[in-house]
């Protein structure tokens, strides 16, 4: 830790040298030079908080969010289209009544709700887990109520995603010619509607994924991981400059590699793309 205390107990002499040590009594476009210089060397600076290097503050930290960032995305994506679909092939039925109504009471609630609610149920009243504090990796007990909430909260928006897609193919020309032609309602859902629905829904997915890695600052505060939510907080809350410009360096990485990988989905998803 640099410092203790509020910084106006602080002498002059030692803000001046503070100031002096990280750059800060440099002109804003030195600054800025002296940052990008030091960036194309892979270097992100000083934590103000922390007075380490910030490269292997995110290198302790990324891994956590990433490892549950995906795999709530992956469960997300398992439990959602498949619901979507069910509800789309039962358009205005019991079955779609029933996952809409679900779906919008888990989204409103919270994820700083949800997870004290599912910690005292399956902690304190049926006692089937452990106090779930800290992070010893995503094939843990630890892990279950994390993925749980974050997984609970995101996967109204796939299912309503799915479905709406769903639907708007269903209205489509070749789904109607499909029907004249006697094909079964199970080859056209499976065959003819789902691949094309699936487009927007990678798109979401995709978005998705990026805000589950940066931005589950609820979820790692209420369970104590120290991952990149945590981090940012952290680094928000104490002026951190250099380990909040790292971390934003980073979070922006994150969203075009995910950007990238949902481009790249769309060939596999629906072959006709690639001709296009």
């Amino acid at each position: 830790m640099v410092s203790q205390g509020s910084s106006a107990d602080w002498p002059q002499q030692r803000i001046e040298a503070l100031k002096e040590k990280f750059g800060f009594d440099k002109p804003f476009f030195e600054q800025l030079v002296d940052y990008t210089n030091n960036l194309l060397h892979g270097e992100f600076g000083r934590s103000i908080k922390f007075n380490r290097d910030v490269a292997p503050i995110l290198e302790t930290k990324v891994p956590i969010s990433v490892q549950l960032g995906l795999a709530a995305t992956f469960l997300v994506i398992v439990f959602g289209v498949p619901l979507g679909v069910l509800a789309a092939a039962a358009h205005n039925r019991w079955p779609d009544t029933v996952i809409l109504g679900t779906t919008m009471t888990l989204q409103a609630i919270p994820e700083f709700v949800l997870g004290p609610v599912l910690t005292v149920i399956f902690v304190l009243w049926l006692k089937i887990l452990a106090v779930p504090v800290g992070w010893n990796g995503l094939f843990t007990q630890q892990s279950i109520l994390p993925l749980a909430v974050l997984t609970i909260a995101n996967v109204p928006i796939i299912i309503r995603q799915t479905r709406a897609s769903m639907l708007e193919m269903a209205g489509s020309d070749y789904i109607r010619t499909a029907r004249t032609k006697g094909l079964s309602e199970r080859k056209i859902l499976m065959k003819h509607m789902l691949r094309p629905a699936l487009i927007p829904v990678s798109t979401t997915a995709g978005m998705l994924m990026t805000s589950l890695v940066n931005g589950a600052i609820f979820v790692e505060a209420v369970f104590n991981i120290p991952g990149l939510g945590n981090l940012t907080r952290d680094a928000t809350l104490s002026l951190d400059y250099p380990l909040v410009m790292g971390v934003v360096i980073i979070i922006t990485v994150l969203v075009m590699m995910g950007n990238l990988i949902v481009d790249l989905s769309y060939p596999l998803i629906d072959p006709r793309i690639r001709n296009r």
